[in-house]
């Protein structure tokens, strides 16, 4: 109800992944974000000792878990994230395609302006590291944050649940800090076509 509430303006988003194989790697889970300070984590997989199951509470219910998700992507609201591309074709697959096997493929429909604050980062400072932590760094106030999941970021699929949340929300948060801190720039020196 609050991400598609007339208060928010931008749906910022981000996914977490066992891998970049949009083919066969899973949704660990989905983090959101609509201003800075702020990061929820919507869990699709569980990791109980390193190995990747249901999150419990959806057992009997991911049918309406992803009715709410199609819901919140298929709006009207801007999104926005870093490294849509990415993002979204992981979001957007659909398990019954043949070519599919991941069971987090659910099909979602996104719909909306995207807004994408790597691509913005290219339009003004085409030379520099694009990956979100050293954007936020060089950007924004927002501390640093991957002390305990920085030697892990390859492995995703064996960081533990209270390591991984916290890591993904703020990946969400910095979101907006960073659309709100590089875009003015883009505007100002006409890059952000």
């Amino acid at each position: 109800d609050y991400l598609l509430s007339e208060d928010v303006e931008c749906i910022w988003f981000d996914t977490e992944t066992t891998g970049l194989n949009w083919q066969e790697d899973e949704i660990i889970c989905i983090s959101f974000s609509t201003r800075a300070g702020e990061g929820f984590v919507v869990p699709i997989l569980h990791n109980d000792g390193g190995e990747l199951d249901l999150w419990p509470l959806w057992e009997g219910k991911m049918g309406k878990v992803v009715d709410i998700l199609q819901e919140i992507f298929g709006s009207d609201k801007p999104k926005g994230g870093q490294n849509l591309l990415y993002d979204l074709r992981m979001i957007e697959r659909d398990g019954r395609d043949e070519h599919i096997d991941a069971i987090t493929a659910f099909g979602l429909n996104v719909r909306g302006e995207l807004r994408d604050t790597e691509l913005v980062h290219h339009a003004v400072a085409e030379s520099l590291p694009h990956n979100m932590t050293s954007i936020l760094a060089l950007c924004t106030d927002m501390p640093f944050y991957e002390n305990d999941i920085k030697h892990m970021k390859k492995t995703m699929a064996k960081v533990p649940d209270e390591i991984l949340h916290p890591y993904s929300a703020a990946d969400a948060d910095g979101l907006p800090r960073l659309w709100d801190a590089i875009r003015p720039i883009a505007e100002a020196e006409g890059t952000d076509w």
